[in-house]
């Protein structure tokens, strides 16, 4: 049955292809990842389009849980801040996208994931060609370190 299925894609994917135009986004996204402390509470994400046409982009924060079996949750997170939660970079076009949490005294680690997630262009009601979009989301990790719980504060110094 996976075998038919693989088939199926395969053949409307050439077809599509056989017919029309295939757009894949082609967008640079750094860092990869953040880690977060009482001490860098903030962050910057730079987004490069490196396609031939605009690129519209939705950014939204989840918290990133784990259950017991392992599978992972997402839920949207109220404590991440980013700004903007979306952008549009024409081809060439270099922005930043800036994350920060509202606050970072927590007795656990955290995990966050920021989506960046590529919005289809419009379509052009008078291009009857068949198109096949394929459009990128990114998930950059965001790790939120436990502030010290060994009665030392930030910024002290303990003497023998």
């Amino acid at each position: 049955m996976k075998l038919r299925a693989i088939l199926n894609r395969v053949i409307c994917v050439a077809l599509a292809l056989s017919s029309g135009q295939l757009w894949a986004g082609n967008y640079g996204v750094s860092p990869l990842d953040f880690n977060f402390s009482a001490a860098n509470k903030s962050g910057v994400l730079t987004v490069v389009n490196e396609d031939k046409r605009d690129l519209e982009i939705r950014i939204r924060p989840t918290t990133w849980t784990q259950d017991a079996a392992g599978q992972d949750n997402y839920q949207d997170a109220n404590d991440l801040v980013v700004f903007p939660r979306r952008l549009t970079l024409k081809p060439g076009e270099k922005k930043i996208i800036r994350v920060g949490l509202n606050d970072v005294q927590t007795s656990n680690e955290k995990a966050y994931r920021v989506y960046l997630e590529e919005i289809a262009p419009p379509e052009d009601p008078n291009d009857k060609s068949v198109k096949l979009s394929v459009l990128i989301n990114v998930g950059i990790p965001v790790f939120v370190t436990p502030a010290q719980t060994d009665g030392a504060t930030h910024g002290e110094q303990q003497y023998a």
